[in-house]
């Protein structure tokens, strides 16, 4: 039996989520703008049909170009949002894994000999 033996998903799951929380504000700020972002690409078909069921009968091209402005603006807003929560979402990615790094690596140099005998090199850097 080797150290890795006692390691299971769960415990993973929960040493992971321990690291995550630390970036939890960026997480919720990444999570909210994603919303936003979510929103903005589901309304420009609400405005498309709006345009197409109530305003090209009445044949208001004003009312027609302003309305597509706004669908070109929640487009916009759509991609601005999505571009930002992606970078967060990279940006924790990349903080938790320069953690998770750098306690492995901290671990693995605490080990004995013969715990690293026990253990293969691949699987350690695995």
């Amino acid at each position: 039996m080797n150290v890795f033996d006692k390691i299971d998903e769960k415990t993973n799951r929960k040493a992971t989520l321990k690291y995550m929380w630390k970036y939890k504000v960026r997480m919720f700020f990444g999570a909210l703008i994603k919303i936003t972002a979510t929103l903005s690409e589901l309304a420009i078909p609400y405005v498309l049909s709006y345009i197409l069921d109530e305003v090209v009968p009445t044949k208001n091209t004003t009312k027609t170009i302003w309305l597509g402005v706004l669908m070109v603006a929640f487009a916009i807003i759509a991609f601005l949002a999505n571009v930002i929560a992606n970078s967060l979402a990279a940006g924790v990615a990349r903080l938790v894994t320069k953690e998770l790094r750098h306690d492995t690596f901290s671990k693995i140099q605490t080990l004995s000999a013969a715990q690293l005998d026990d253990v293969t090199i691949p699987s350690l850097v695995s």
